[in-house]
């Protein structure tokens, strides 16, 4: 006799012997038959939800690849992008470009004629970019509001990327105004042209 089949003599005697337990026996094996069947049902219903998903996007894919003008999009993302990193200026140090932050802020300080205050403010490294800065500063006095609008278009009309994050105008008596300008600098130690 083997070992299985030592094993299975006592329970196939108890089996005959004892109808509640052949009866329990089925039930359990019913149930466990029953319990794979759903899991069948589940694992197919996941499947043919899979199986449309891929599809419909496979249908998505086909139609953007017969559209041609993606081509030309890239181009002109591409363009766009080099236009824009030619705006950032280059500097070997944080400091050096804070410093010429601050040179730039008073010419434009200088240039709207009016009594200004720079503050300066902490640079941070553009999330992303390894060797890009962010310089923020906040111009802050008395204005005019055509004073104003003529300085908002010097920012934006500048060689170098500067981003006016905020603009605060107070139009009472005193005509205040405060500007947060970030500029934005690329930080390379060993770049020879780098100011």
């Amino acid at each position: 006799m083997t070992a299985m089949t030592r094993w299975m003599g006592p329970i196939r005697s108890e089996l005959r012997a004892n109808p509640r337990l052949r009866a329990g026996a089925i039930a359990i094996i019913g149930i466990l038959a029953f319990y794979a069947l759903l899991s069948l049902f589940d694992w197919r219903a996941a499947v043919a939800e899979r199986y449309v998903d891929k599809r419909d996007q496979l249908w998505r894919m086909q139609a953007v690849a017969g559209e041609d003008h993606w081509l030309g999009r890239a181009d002109a993302a591409e363009a766009a992008r080099s236009r824009l990193n030619a705006e950032i200026p280059v500097a070997k140090t944080v400091g050096l470009a804070q410093a010429a932050v601050q040179a730039q802020a008073k010419a434009l300080a200088d240039s709207a004629g009016a009594n200004m205050r720079i503050q300066p403010e902490a640079p941070a490294r553009v999330d992303g970019w390894e060797d890009l800065y962010r310089v923020p500063v906040v111009l802050s006095g008395g204005f005019e509001p055509a004073a104003l609008v003529q300085l908002v278009r010097r920012v934006e009309s500048g060689s170098n990327l500067v981003a006016i994050e905020s603009v605060t105008y107070m139009n009472r008596q005193s005509r205040t105004a405060a500007l947060t300008l970030v500029f934005f600098y690329r930080i390379r130690p060993d770049d020879q042209t780098a100011g």
